[in-house]
């Protein structure tokens, strides 16, 4: 788990703390995964930290909430670099929405061209009428997180592994700190993909199903990279429940995909989808922007051959979003153009996979055996 911790901050790490402490934070992540699964393990204090995690949880919520509350400012100051223009695209965004105009047509302060979808835009209005769209990183993340530790419910030390994976996560940190969305999308497509995947479970039907399969549709509309998390889920409910159920799936979510994407997509599909969305390559590769998406859609497709419970349908998302985002990084590394933090979404999901099959099995083996969907 370190590890998928560590790849996405690494190239952060290096930039705000240097070489020594970038291996120093290295270390730490390996030293403190290998002590919570010691506590874990051990009968006298792994029942301690069970009892103390409403303390626990309470402390992350407070220190999230004072990181955005001192930290966000500094960033937005410029005393500290030039930090991102990740808020500032949403703003931009919002605020067009909100004046009538297409937002698609504003720049950020970089002069950069807006990358957040529709679903983005909608999901932060309310933050940004609150006064500021990063208010929304508190919320859905404390939010997503909460949701998280219910599903993580087989590790009685959920409440020190959670905090490691945010607070220990520099990629993570990073993008909190500043206002953007790109890890924040992450997770409130992780909590769509959990609560459809249960639905399919479940056998789950009528307007219960259809609202979250149209809450899945308004998550997928931030990012297009998470199309794959909805053709993992066809998948699954094709296999579970037949054709019949799964076309119903997919007809939710994508009707409620359309109605947010399509207005804007009609209106100037150029400025909708401009070429840094599009084209991650650089030319000599451009027929990767192309072969990589469909390639990771054909493997989201695997829930239908292969049975499997939603810590693999994580798997599966994050294996088909590193397909995407992977090579990208790497030939941006080679390039002296770093790009390591757009691991983040894919090492969180394949950590969530990680730590589901692993509480699963240490519930099995404490004889607290439970269902997986909650």
């Amino acid at each position: 788990m370190a590890l998928l911790l560590f790849v996405p901050s690494a190239e952060l790490a290096v930039k705000f703390l240097g070489w020594p402490l970038t291996g120093a934070y290295a270390v730490g992540l390996v030293l403190a995964g290998a002590v919570i699964f010691a506590i874990e393990r051990h009968d006298r204090l792994a029942p301690l930290v069970q009892r103390r995690e409403w303390l626990l949880a309470a402390g992350w919520i407070l220190v999230m909430a004072v990181l955005l509350a001192v930290v966000y400012p500094l960033a937005q100051s410029g005393v500290y670099g030039r930090g991102s223009d990740r808020d500032e695209a949403l703003t931009a965004g919002i605020q067009a929405l909100l004046d009538l105009r297409y937002p698609y047509y504003e720049r950020t302060y970089f002069g950069g061209r807006l990358s957040p979808m529709p679903g983005a835009l909608f999901l932060g209005l309310p933050f940004h009428l609150m006064g500021s769209v990063a208010i929304q990183n508190f919320v859905y993340g404390a939010g997503c997180i909460l949701l998280a530790a219910r599903a993580l419910s087989g590790w009685r030390t959920r409440w020190l592994l959670l905090p490691l994976l945010t607070l220990g996560n520099i990629a993570f940190l990073q993008d909190y700190v500043t206002g953007g969305d790109f890890v924040l999308t992450s997770l409130y497509v992780g909590v769509a993909v959990w609560v459809n995947a249960g639905a399919i479970e479940r056998g789950e039907g009528g307007p219960s199903a259809m609202a979250k399969a149209a809450f899945l549709g308004l998550a997928l509309c931030s990012r297009p990279i998470y199309a794959v998390a909805a053709v993992a889920l066809a998948a699954h409910a094709l296999r579970r429940q037949g054709l019949r159920s799964a076309a119903a799936f997919a007809l939710t979510a994508g009707t409620a995909a359309a109605i947010l994407i399509l207005p804007f997509y009609l209106y100037d599909p150029a400025a909708f989808l401009p070429s840094h969305i599009l084209n991650f390559m650089p030319p000599p590769l451009r027929w990767l922007d192309t072969a990589l998406p469909a390639a990771a859609l054909l493997l989201a497709t695997l829930p239908v051959v292969r049975p499997m419970d939603v810590w693999g349908l994580f798997a599966v998302t994050a294996a088909a979003l590193g397909l995407i985002l992977v090579p990208g990084a790497a030939v941006r590394m080679a390039t002296d153009n770093p790009s390591l933090y757009y691991l983040a979404p894919p090492a969180l999901y394949a950590a969530a996979a990680l730590l589901g099959r692993m509480g699963r099995r240490e519930k099995d083996r404490a004889g607290k055996g439970r269902a997986v969907y909650q």
